[in-house]
């Protein structure tokens, strides 16, 4: 049984197998991950550590089970990013579903 879904310019299937006890979710997220790169103006490595996060998110937000179910997320960090965010704490995202 496959599911289709779309999160957030990404495209995801969920896959479960005949007796329900298994899932697997595969996901490409690249247009997600680009989105977030030209927003946030970051270098390759933070782009490559922030497509993690929001990846690992956006699953996350396939698997909620109730309406009101949410995920947020945020970092912390020790320097200023290119595109300044004041006191070095970005939030990345949040995902209702």
């Amino acid at each position: 049984m496959f599911k289709r879904r779309n999160f957030i310019n990404g495209k995801s299937i969920i896959a479960i197998d005949k007796s329900k006890m298994y899932r697997v979710y595969l996901t490409i997220s690249t247009d997600m991950v680009e989105e977030a790169r030209k927003i946030h103006n970051t270098t390759p490595l933070a782009t490559a550590g922030l497509g993690r996060v929001l990846t690992g998110a956006g699953l996350m937000g396939l698997m909620l089970k109730g309406q009101r179910d949410n995920i947020a997320v945020t970092t912390a960090c020790n320097a200023l990013s290119r595109a300044g965010f004041e006191n070095g704490v970005a939030p990345v995202g949040s995902t209702n579903r």
